[in-house]
């Protein structure tokens, strides 16, 4: 996968720096979701009892393997590809992952909400395929059509959340949607907290 991000970065023009500069506020961004005791995270997040043994059982509440960035750390990791543009502190790191999501009424979810005046609502969708080996450059024409078909531009959105296993993906939708590659992913993203992986049959791992 790296070599499909390093694929995108070389058309645009990325650089480490940048690569460097957007991993590090997305781990600033983090930091504001573990405010006041992780107030922002407890919203989504619930803790999950995991049984090791028939004697221990540990509770997972929190994001693990989150690690700590500093900008001089970064600029001092060196890149993972030759002449590339990602060392591993600007990309994701294998994360085991789970979200649920509860199908019912309106009335019902109302029943349900801490807040009944907050709704939310799924308005369009987009898909796309790009060249061969640019994984990173799709997420552009997929936000597009979406925009396109609920009759939306970027300027109307008041946040957007990105899926980012490297930097260069966020970079690539900035400068191809016209807006600030530094004010996407608020609170953070799979950039700092992980990328969910899928385990084969016969034990192998892949994205």
């Amino acid at each position: 996968m790296i070599q499909t991000a390093e694929n995108v970065a070389k058309e645009i023009g990325a650089t480490k720096e940048e690569c460097d500069a957007v991993a590090l506020r997305h781990f600033e961004q983090y930091q504001d979701a573990l405010k006041n005791d992780r107030a922002f995270q407890k919203r989504y997040m619930f803790p999950v009892e995991v049984k090791l043994s028939k004697k221990k059982v540990i509770l997972v509440a929190e994001d693990e393997g989150i690690t700590p960035t500093t900008k001089e750390g970064l600029a001092a990791l060196q890149p993972v590809e030759p002449n590339g543009v990602h060392s591993f502190g600007a990309q994701t790191h294998p994360a085991d992952g789970n979200c649920g999501f509860i199908v019912t009424t309106r009335e019902r979810a109302k029943k349900l909400s801490k807040d009944p005046k907050i709704e939310v609502k799924i308005i369009s969708y987009g898909f796309a395929r790009v060249g061969k080996a640019r994984m990173a450059a799709a997420p552009v024409p997929a936000a597009e059509m979406a925009l396109k078909n609920a009759k939306l531009t970027v300027k109307d959105m008041k946040a957007i959340k990105t899926h980012n296993p490297f930097a260069v993906n966020d970079i690539n939708m900035a400068r191809k949607m016209g807006f600030d590659v530094m004010w996407m992913n608020n609170y953070g993203s799979s950039l700092i907290y992980g990328h969910p992986q899928d385990r084969l049959p016969e034990g192998r791992l892949r994205n």
